[in-house]
């Protein structure tokens, strides 16, 4: 029944994380996305204009934490959940909220970023049109990670959206990530 529930970008948020977590709690869990689910949410905007009643279920789906307390429910897991969402920066915001979890005694906290193309009409506002996507990453207290705020200055473009260059820092592949107002490093 959770898969009917959720469309999906929800399907791929929930994979990784079953994914990334295993059977047992990790702790907290982050949930990171630009727009959440902003697909159901213009489709309960058209209902409106169209004067459709609106369901009920897709009505409590559309809301940006809908992903991570579907989780919950699947999981029975009471754990810390959270819901971020901080535009180009969601991953970082995510990454960052993790890090505000284990400095506040948490041992691992479980960071899903998830994204999706933006629907119609707002097309034209997505800088990355790539299809759904969607990461998990366990980060343990004692790692050797460091997100600070940044001046905003101008950084190379960056080729990757913003969530693929978190990801990509985050497995190694580069020991320094400029985003506008973050530095990422690493230290050894």
């Amino acid at each position: 029944m959770t898969r009917r529930r959720l469309d999906p970008m929800g399907r791929a948020a929930l994979q990784v994380a079953f994914e990334a977590q295993g059977p047992a709690s990790t702790g907290p869990v982050v949930f990171a996305s630009r727009w959440g689910e902003i697909t159901r949410s213009v489709s309960l905007l058209r209902e409106l204009t169209q004067g459709e009643p609106l369901s009920p279920t897709a009505f409590s789906l559309s809301v940006h934490n809908a992903s991570s307390a579907v989780y919950s429910i699947a999981r029975n897991d009471t754990a810390n959940f959270a819901a971020i969402s901080a535009g180009p920066c969601s991953s970082a915001a995510g990454v960052c909220e993790a890090l505000g979890l284990l400095a506040d005694g948490a041992q691992r906290v479980l960071v899903v970023s998830v994204e999706a193309p933006l629907p119609a009409p707002y097309e034209p506002f997505e800088t990355h049109p790539l299809p759904i996507r969607a990461w998990a990453a366990l980060i343990e207290s004692g790692g050797n990670l460091r997100l600070e705020a940044a001046p905003a200055q101008a950084f190379p473009d960056e080729p990757l959206p913003s969530d693929l260059a978190v990801l990509r820092f985050l497995t190694g592949a580069t020991p320094m990530l400029h985003q506008p107002g973050w530095r990422w490093t690493r230290h050894e």
